[in-house]
Order: C-alpha cells, then structure tokens, then sequence
C-alpha cells in the first residue's frame, strides 16, 4: 500500500512539473507575439528570445511528457506481472 502511495505520488508530482513547463512555454510565446519595441510599435523580431524560450520550453515539456508516460506505464505493468508470479508460486508450493 505504501508503494502505490509513493507510485501516485511521484505521478502527480510528474503532472505538476510537465504543466508548469507547458505554462512557461505559453507565457514565453504570449511575450514573443506582444513583444514592443520602445516606441509601443509591436516589433516581431525584437521578440526573437522569447520565441526560443518557448520553443525549448515546448520541447522539454513534450520530452518530458512522453518519458513520464512511458516510465509510469511500463513500471507499471512490470509491477503487475511481479505480483501475479509470486501469487502463482506461493500457491503452487
């Protein structure tokens, strides 16, 4: 029991930090695309920066994303085939 606690807990911590990247990635683009210069003219290339930092924030938290899924469900199923082999051998001892 205290294992799936700590399963969901990790999992949960792993949704918390895959949103926070997605929202700095939508933050950073937001800044690119109403970046102004000092004018107040909205300026497209002025912004350039901000569009490399949501684009690497984007990557990371796809990256991040597929790695979390994949690692939570392939621990997971291995768990699942853990407890079923040693529920077979106790019982057929």
């Amino acid at each position: 029991m205290k294992h799936i606690r700590k399963s969901q807990t990790k999992f949960v911590a792993a949704i918390v930090a895959l949103l926070v990247m997605a929202i700095v990635a939508s933050r950073q683009f937001y800044l690119f695309v109403v970046f102004r210069d000092a004018q107040g003219l909205l300026d497209v290339q002025g912004g350039r920066y901000h569009l490399w930092l949501a684009i690497v924030a984007t990557l990371m938290a796809c990256i991040a994303g597929g790695l979390m899924f994949f690692t939570f469900l392939y621990h997971g199923d291995k768990e699942v085939d853990l407890s079923i082999t040693k529920e077979r051998a106790i019982f057929s001892q």
